[in-house]
């Protein structure tokens, strides 16, 4: 045996240095050292190759009468008068000269109180087209939280949906240097015809003077002398539609292409830009060939302030269960979001399954790696051409201050991982007892979450009892909704068991019925 003790403590030895050597190579070795070097330098040639890239230039050229007009609009605007006309101009870009009409855009005042770096709606004359879109709007890149609002439209077109061409670009007025500008397409006939979709009208609820309230809105078309001249019948057929729905006469399967309106909401839940969902924000295309509206992405507005406020949390289908202070935004449109997802009345199973199907699919991490790597390299040129210029601060409405802008995807995954977790809840409802006489018994449950959920069957012992209905979250603890249900249910009996799901979800969830009633009789 001592013969061999040498040998094993010079293999312990050897063991116990090869082991701590194999730490320290791990954190502190050369080999690692050098790995950092290169991933350095690769992201400083990445940077110095994304600077270098060109970036489109767009010179407007005005007549002083023009410009003085546009100065004379502007400033009425500043004292409250906001009435901005078009006046004509011309549009350099590349070696194309393009005739266009311009004007001052914008609600708030962030578009036209600087005294140089003005908003405007442009159109383009003679067929003429840039970037291949008739009509566009140029506004200060952070006006819509640069990237952030790029992203919005990518991820749009990546899941069918119709998003705008949304991209960065210098800008010129006469020999003044507006600096970084955001391109922003209109809502026109080619952005229809250019998804390769039959042509038809495009509608929205209209904000001018109802800014906040659904129920004093009324349906107003884009391009109403185009349609009104080529086929009224068409635009009032889509506006007709939009304006049943509102007043809760139909179904929103009936009016709206469900699929794509569950996967707007879903995806914008998902991405956290609860801006774009609002009903003064989103916009409407009416398809010829099925008769259905789909939703157009438009001011996503995706900003930090909120989330870091925790003003934004809920998901579209819970926000009108909550309560919030009134001067959170999101308060102001919680009749629009009941609308869609908890009134019983206007409730559409078809609208909501695909919601939930939807909401799970792109807040899988797996979604979201894919759609980012997808996007890698062109979000890395954006942001080249973002940070480059000297005046790209945070969000300018939201924001306090002028840091330099910052992305920061890593919201994306919280956002994802915060609405995965709203499933994990172990109890969606909560059952009472209600009356037992001979082999009946009746029940009533109360939804106490906060997604809708379908009651499969009452099972006692061996009886089963099919039901199939579902069952809508009450909004307040104070004015509880409850459903009753009865069933057969032998003298001795066991624990009843309620067996229900997530409408959406395949997870199939169970909870037993309370041995106590709710209340005396």
């Amino acid at each position: 045996m001592k013969r061999y003790s040498k040998y094993i403590w010079v293999i312990l030895a050897f063991s116990i240095t090869l082991g701590l050597g194999l730490f320290l190579e791990y954190k502190f070795s050369l080999v690692q050292k050098v790995k950092s070097y290169l991933v350095s330098c690769m992201d400083a040639c990445d940077s110095k190759e994304h600077n270098d890239l060109p970036v489109d230039e767009l010179k407007v050229i005005i007549s002083d009468s023009a410009l003085s007009n546009i100065k004379t609009q502007r400033q009425n605007a500043m004292d409250g008068n906001r009435d901005f006309q078009f006046v004509p101009a011309k549009v350099l870009h590349g070696n194309d000269t393009v005739a266009v009409e311009l004007r001052l855009k914008g609600d708030r005042a962030i578009h036209y109180s600087d005294p140089t770096r003005w908003s405007f709606r442009v159109k383009t004359r003679d067929d003429k087209s840039i970037f291949g879109v008739k009509r566009f709007s140029l506004h200060r890149a952070g006006a819509r939280n640069y990237i952030y609002e790029w992203i919005f439209h990518q991820a749009l077109n990546s899941i069918d949906l119709i998003g705008l061409k949304y991209e960065f670009i210098r800008l010129k007025v006469g020999d003044c240097d507006l600096g970084l500008y955001a391109f922003e397409e209109h809502f026109e006939n080619s952005l229809i015809t250019n998804k390769g979709l039959p042509l038809g009208p495009i509608i929205r609820f209209n904000e001018d003077h109802s800014l906040d309230d659904f129920e004093t809105t009324y349906v107003d078309p884009f391009q109403d002398k185009y349609w009104r001249k080529n086929d009224p019948e068409l635009l009032q057929k889509a506006i007709s539609n939009l304006e049943l729905w509102r007043r809760g006469k139909v179904k929103t399967s009936k009016i709206f292409n469900a699929e794509k309106l569950a996967k707007y909401f879903a995806l914008t839940d998902v991405l956290w830009v609860p801006h774009a969902q609002a009903w003064k924000s989103i916009r409407f295309y009416y398809n010829p060939n099925n008769g259905l509206l789909e939703p157009i992405g438009y001011d996503a507005h995706h900003n930090e302030y909120f989330f870091e406020n925790k003003m934004t949390y809920e998901v579209s289908a819970t926000i009108p269960l909550k309560h919030f202070v009134k001067d959170v935004w999101v308060d102001l449109y919680k009749d629009w979001y009941r609308f869609l997802f908890v009134d019983p009345e206007t409730f559409d199973i078809d609208f909501y399954t695909n919601y939930i199907y939807y909401l799970k699919l792109y807040s899988d991490t797996k979604w979201l790696n894919q759609f980012l790597s997808n996007n890698d390299k062109e979000i890395r040129e954006r942001l080249a051409i973002i940070q480059s210029d000297p005046q790209s601060f945070n969000d300018e409405i939201f924001s306090y201050g002028n840091e330099k802008f910052k992305y920061n995807n890593t919201q994306f995954y919280e956002r994802a991982k915060y609405i995965r977790n709203s499933f994990k809840k172990n109890q969606f409802i909560h059952t009472y007892p209600v009356k037992k006489s001979y082999n009946k018994m009746i029940v009533e449950i109360e939804n106490i979450g906060f997604y809708t959920v379908k009651i499969d069957r009452i099972v006692v012992g061996n009886e089963t009892t099919n039901i199939n209905e579902i069952l809508i979250p009450h909004s307040s603890n104070k004015s509880p909704l409850f459903k009753q249900f009865q069933f057969s249910c032998p003298e001795d009996y066991g624990d009843i068991i309620i067996h229900y799901h997530v409408v959406g979800e395949n997870r199939a969830r169970q909870t037993k019925v309370f041995k106590w009633k709710r209340k005396v009789e």
